[in-house]
């Protein structure tokens, strides 16, 4: 992590309870703490992905951790179409002195409501963590910071990519295991994560599987295919980009836009 961040949490994160019940998963607890946003205690796009790069932890120990939260009732996680939304339960928005809590959670004991307040700053304070955001103080402009790299990403209640689901149901070829190929793994990952850039669906797997059955092309991995759906998403832009401008030249010798007879420049702007 390249970007200098410091995250305040009350002392009652120290607590034996919370120490054992967060054990190695602490460190993804913070960041996620340092990721939400203040006023909804929430994260509302979250990647795996993108957490164990930021990390430098191997994806599945994120999935791992991220579910041990879960399970312990720190977070909760929604599936969103492209996304999911992180839920830390029990939330104060560390800007309000009221303590008023948010996400309660079923445990009748807070496990850690985040304050913000003179108090809490000395460390004296009860309760157990808050994230202050990515090196902004309290009094900063940016007041919600959020994880805004992460997003448009289809995953299972596994962690796993759906388009990378799709692709192994379609091909019957498989992602190799992290533990046997990590190198052939992490391609995989990244080759899955251009997908999600380009907003692949999993109709344009079908017809990218389909175009390279045609051309007899080497099916072996998803990268076989990447150069399909990238010229297919192309050709949608052109498809819904309308057309520029005929210019005509006047008898005054003047450029004009042949469909509103506006006079234009140089440049072809009115």
């Amino acid at each position: 992590m390249s970007k200098k961040t410091w995250i305040k949490v009350k002392r009652g994160l120290l607590e034996p309870k919370h120490i054992e019940a967060l054990g190695t998963a602490w460190y993804l607890y913070l960041f996620i703490l340092d990721s939400a946003d203040w006023e909804t205690g929430t994260i509302p796009e979250w990647k795996d992905r993108y957490a164990a790069d930021e990390l430098l932890k191997p994806l599945t120990m994120i999935r791992e951790h991220r579910k041990k939260l879960v399970d312990e009732e720190y977070i909760t996680c929604d599936q969103n179409q492209y996304s999911q939304k992180i839920t830390i339960l029990n939330w104060t928005d560390p800007r309000r002195y009221d303590g008023v809590i948010q996400n309660a959670s079923e445990q009748s004991h807070v496990k850690h409501e985040p304050q913000n307040n003179d108090e809490n700053e000395q460390g004296t304070g009860q309760g157990t963590g808050q994230g202050t955001g990515q090196g902004f103080s309290k009094h900063s402009v940016n007041e919600n910071p959020s994880l805004c790299h992460i997003s448009h990403t289809h995953i299972n209640d596994n962690g796993r990519s759906l388009l990378l689901i799709k692709f192994e149901e379609l091909t019957k070829i498989i992602q190799p295991s992290e533990l046997i190929d990590p190198k052939s793994f992490i391609s995989w990952e990244k080759e899955i994560s251009k997908w999600e850039n380009l907003r692949v669906t999993p109709r344009d797997i079908e017809g990218a599987i389909k175009k390279a059955d045609e051309l007899k092309s080497n099916l072996s991995w998803p990268g076989s295919i990447t150069k399909y759906m990238t010229s297919a998403k192309a050709r949608e832009v052109r498809d819904t980009t309308p057309p520029a401008p005929k210019i005509v030249i006047g008898s005054d010798g003047k450029r004009y836009n042949g469909v509103t007879g506006e006079m234009v420049g140089d440049n072809g702007l009115t």
